[in-house]
């Protein structure tokens, strides 16, 4: 074998990261996390929603029952009953202080009606709230509120 003499060599090197390869994985999967994240508080308010409807469906349930109540027969007795005792009162067969009583029975009855009647309609309102449903006074939960005043 001979000598070899002048002899020219390059050597190159190059490093290539490969991090470049991982972040567009990475940014997937942060991205998906964070749609899971957004669809688990999504189901969260739904069932919140759901709850508050609910809840609200009931208030004005009992309301309504009690307000039906005070207009199938409460406030209609206890008009007849005070009728008839001022009927009684005029042909003295009550004495005054019976009739004062049976007058203010009369008027916490009425009290009581507008007390139910209140809570009709903010249980209409929460349910309204609840549901985020518009105000409709035309056709919508509000035309369903009707009461006399007997005045």
């Amino acid at each position: 074998m001979g000598e070899l003499t002048n002899l020219w060599g390059v050597e190159v090197k190059a490093s290539v990261p490969v991090w470049f390869w991982l972040d567009p994985k990475g940014q997937v999967q942060e991205a998906r996390a964070l749609g899971d994240a957004a669809k688990l508080n999504e189901n969260t308010i739904a069932l919140h929603v759901r709850a508050n409807i609910r809840s609200a469906i009931e208030l004005l349930t009992a309301a309504h029952s009690q307000l039906s109540a005070f207009d199938r027969s409460l406030l209609a007795d206890a008009d007849d009953i005070l009728s008839t005792a001022v009927n009684q009162y005029q042909n003295n067969q009550i004495d005054v202080l019976n009739l004062l009583d049976i007058y203010r029975t009369h008027r916490a009855t009425r009290v009581e009606y507008f007390r139910a009647l209140h809570t009709y309609a903010v249980a209409v309102a929460e349910l309204e709230v609840a549901a985020e449903l518009p105000r409709n006074l035309e056709g919508g939960l509000d035309a369903d509120i009707h009461f006399s005043t007997g005045d």
